[in-house]
């Protein structure tokens, strides 16, 4: 099953609604790393086999950087916002690819 580790800026509602149907996510909060920096937090979702669930650029940015130089990184699942519809296409999205995801370096838009 897919599992997902929820950087601190995930709306609430969205981890709520995909633990509801199953999904293992740990939000950063859960482990006292709100304060953590990007790099580290997507290194402990790789080293623990997570999706990275955030809408923080950044993330994209370490992605880029780290895809330039061939480094794995986790997978990461990037949201734009918190509005109803986009947690309805998030929620949608993310049980889509639930069957079937490797951690192989990619990024998923929306």
């Amino acid at each position: 099953m897919l599992r997902g580790y929820a950087d601190a800026h995930v709306v609430l509602a969205l981890i709520q609604a995909l633990r509801q149907r199953g999904m293992d996510v740990v939000r950063v909060q859960d482990r006292g790393r709100e304060q953590a920096d990007d790099a580290d937090l997507l290194d402990e979702a790789l080293a623990d086999e997570r999706v990275m669930l955030t809408n923080d650029m950044d993330f994209l940015v370490l992605a880029a950087e780290r895809g330039t130089r061939q480094e794995r990184f986790a997978p990461i699942f990037f949201s734009t916002g918190p509005t109803k519809n986009l947690i309805s296409k998030s929620l949608n999205c993310m049980l889509s690819i639930a069957l079937g995801l490797s951690l192989t370096p990619h990024l998923t838009w929306n």
